[in-house]
């Protein structure tokens, strides 16, 4: 995962990943050294294979758990639902960008019903 914090005109970026080699394992937390900063504008994080969450005014000094959103969480809000549908059917037919590779869940490299079979048994009303 890319992890990047804006603070007032700084920007700050780490990447997470799960490992080095076979048996291994790197420590699954990131840490910003952020200075006086009080406040972490905007902190994104970017999941493989495109999925995004931003969360704004995040206080400094303290740790966050973040979950890999699910499969057809496509707007990684916690829930699949209609605005999940919305996005993949805004995806339809060949991958061709990043909101393409998010849709398309099954990697076959397009965006149709097998996808949309994936999104609804996820889905919460």
């Amino acid at each position: 995962a890319r992890v990047t914090a804006k603070v007032g005109s700084a920007t700050y970026m780490r990447y997470l990943d799960g490992g080095h080699g076979y048996g291994s394992s790197s420590e699954p937390m990131i840490h910003f050294g952020l200075g006086n900063a009080t406040l972490i504008d905007e902190l994104t994080i970017e999941f493989p294979p495109g999925y995004e969450m931003t969360l704004t005014n995040v206080a400094v000094n303290q740790r966050l758990l973040i979950q890999v959103p699910k499969p057809a969480d496509l707007d990684c809000d916690g829930a699949v639902n209609g605005s999940d549908l919305g996005r993949l059917l805004g995806a339809w037919g060949q991958v061709g960008g990043a909101d393409g590779r998010v849709a398309d869940l099954n990697g076959d490299l397009t965006v149709n019903g097998n996808d949309l079979a994936i999104l609804l048994e996820g889905w919460e009303p």
